[in-house]
């Protein structure tokens, strides 16, 4: 099986990709931060929504996801309390668990009951780990060290002057250390070191993700493409046949053979030949991050990244009904519906729907100024306001109606606005709110 973790909750596949189902633990628009499987047991850090903000809560699964135990991260009780309340990766070796959490390292000898600070938060520096089964290997802008026995001591490789930007890997005597300027690895341990220079790679050191397999394969991401290295960093070739689809953030691949499967904020993206091609494998709005929810008395929307959808009802879910043409960056982070009219905001302009979003139009005459992007948008009855850092625009019936200026560009430009009595109260990003007749 596969296992990822979204915006929205645990998802697994059991085709390489093809098809995933959420699992029923972890429901709608529950945020799973991070997620990792040995064997038959499953680990993962997930947000649950409270009353008053939320709770973050480690869940332990041993046989595969049917049945799980979960434990509160409470700073009042068994979390450390300077440590960020967020964890982006969880590891194993041997018995004791480990959490990286921005650049702080915990560890649990008791299967996460509780939790201690082992590294991080200090000399100001980025700080970056890599792991195997046996080692952790810990990198921040002043000094390179390794850990044999599951943080309990670390033994000094080098001194460093310069940040860590990637993720340095370890494979056993395998070392690797991505910095600013160029690539270290070592096959020794660390008893001697071998430099590569950002001219001798294909890719921006400090512009660029890195993880690895099972093995000592390594893989780099940067603008939109994919490096392999099968000598842990010596030597790298492109790996993708084209440019991936979506702009990646801080992501890794799964790369099995020919089939490639690239989780994004956009969406899971599978290919089965080496990246020639690119289709989307996951359920649309349960895999992206979720702006927000409305309801307009009839159904309800979802403005999620790049995308709208609307709820079909039980039975038929989620219909994905407007996609940012401009696809892979965020460019559409909002909309407004009354009734049956949609209207969606993307980057090359503003689109309307009498359907509820079944057919969308783009309204040609919508005053779009691409040197000043969208800002916010609403529904007010049966009239859309548009607005940028410039001016409100108005539109009714799917037709531009007027627009009103600002004058606000030299300080920042407009946040927010509100209509009240038709005079707009316009909340500027420098200074105090301005009130227009």
């Amino acid at each position: 099986d596969l296992w990822t973790c979204t915006f929205n909750g645990v998802f697994t596949s059991q085709d390489m990709g093809l098809n995933w189902e959420q699992h029923p633990v972890f429901n709608n628009f529950q945020v799973t931060n991070c997620i990792a499987q040995y064997g038959d047991t499953i680990y993962v850090c997930a947000q649950q929504l409270t009353g008053n903000g939320h709770r973050t809560r480690f869940y332990t699964s041993p046989d595969r996801g049917e049945n799980w135990t979960s434990i509160e991260l409470n700073e009042n009780l068994n979390y450390p309390t300077i440590v960020p309340n967020i964890p982006q990766r969880i590891f194993r070796i041997g018995d004791v668990l480990f959490i990286v959490a921005q650049d702080f390292l915990l560890r649990s000898i008791d299967f996460g009951a509780h939790w201690e600070t082992v590294l991080g938060g200090g000399g100001g520096g980025y700080v970056r780990y890599g792991w195997d089964d046996q080692r952790i290997l810990c990198a921040s802008q002043f000094q390179i060290t390794m850990s044999d026995n599951a943080g309990f001591d670390w033994k000094h490789l080098f001194d460093n002057n310069l940040s860590v930007f990637g993720s340095p890997q370890v494979q056993g005597d395998s070392l690797f250390i991505p910095r600013s300027d160029s690539i270290f690895t070592s096959t020794n341990g660390g008893q001697s070191w071998f430099a590569q220079t950002t001219a001798n790679l294909p890719f921006l050191v400090h512009g660029t993700y890195f993880w690895k397999d099972d093995g000592a394969v390594l893989y780099a991401i940067y603008d939109f493409n994919i490096y392999k290295s099968p000598d842990f960093g010596h030597s790298w070739a492109l790996l993708n046949n084209t440019p991936i689809p979506v702009n990646i953030y801080r992501t890794e691949a799964l790369v099995d053979g020919n089939t490639i499967i690239m989780p994004t904020e956009t969406g899971i993206f599978r290919s089965a030949d080496k990246g020639s091609t690119w289709s989307r494998s996951d359920r649309g709005i349960f895999a992206t991050h979720v702006n927000g929810i409305y309801d307009n008395g009839q159904t309800l929307f979802v403005n999620a990244f790049n995308e709208l959808f609307r709820f079909e009802g039980p039975g038929q879910e989620w219909k994905n009904v407007f996609r940012c043409e401009n696809f892979g960056t965020y460019c559409m982070p909002g909309f407004g519906f009354y009734q049956d009219e949609v209207y969606a905001v993307s980057s090359n302009g503003v689109f309307y729907s009498s359907d509820l979003g079944d057919h969308f139009n783009k309204i040609t005459d919508a005053p779009i100024n691409p040197a000043f992007p969208f800002i916010n948008g609403r529904m007010i009855g049966n009239t859309f306001y548009y607005l940028d850092a410039s001016k409100v625009a108005t539109f009714k019936n799917g037709v531009f109606q007027d627009s009103l200026s600002f004058g606000l560009e030299a300080s920042g430009g407009a946040m927010d606005f509100y209509n009240m009595d038709g005079r707009y109260v316009v909340v500027a990003n420098e200074g105090e709110p301005n009130s227009y007749g």
